[in-house]
């Protein structure tokens, strides 16, 4: 079902590898057609779109990480707080929260959604490196489905 039953943070837009839309539950998405759950707070998806949430939505997720994640939140607000200036000055940011795993994301943003867009490599290659070599096309992807959005 979308939303999900007691998703009080609910974020149209947001869809699943499987293709189901999804909504954001606890803070992180989630997909009722395969159960997928990413968290948002480690994730460059769920970080790119912190990066242009609404302050008081912002404010509230990150209220809801603080909890969730007691000594460990002093930490990572700091590795939030450097992929959100980092969607400010280069449109996207990276995370490597899983063993071998990169994930770079740019959002795309509308009137009515919020939309992000990422991909993700299974890589024993260094993020610099992966980062380097993906965020061109990300970008340039980013670029053409954002200019479709507005054309809607």
């Amino acid at each position: 079902a979308y939303p999900h039953p007691g998703c009080l943070l609910h974020a149209p837009g947001a869809v699943c590898g499987c293709g189901q839309r999804m909504c954001m539950d606890c803070g992180g998405p989630w997909c009722s057609a395969c159960g997928q759950r990413v968290p948002m707070e480690l994730t460059s998806l769920g970080r790119a779109y912190l990066a242009v949430a609404p302050p008081a939505r912002r404010k509230a997720l990150f209220d809801s990480f603080r909890l969730k994640r007691g000594a460990q939140w002093r930490d990572l607000e700091k590795q939030i707080q450097a992929a959100i200036r980092s969607v400010k000055s280069q449109g996207f940011c990276a995370a490597s929260w899983q063993p071998e795993v990169v994930a770079l994301a740019t959002p795309l943003v509308t009137p009515d959604a919020i939309y992000v867009l990422n991909c993700s490599v299974s890589t024993t290659e260094p993020v610099p490196a992966i980062v380097q070599e993906l965020h061109p096309a990300l970008l340039q992807l980013g670029r053409q489905i954002q200019s479709l959005l507005e054309k809607r």
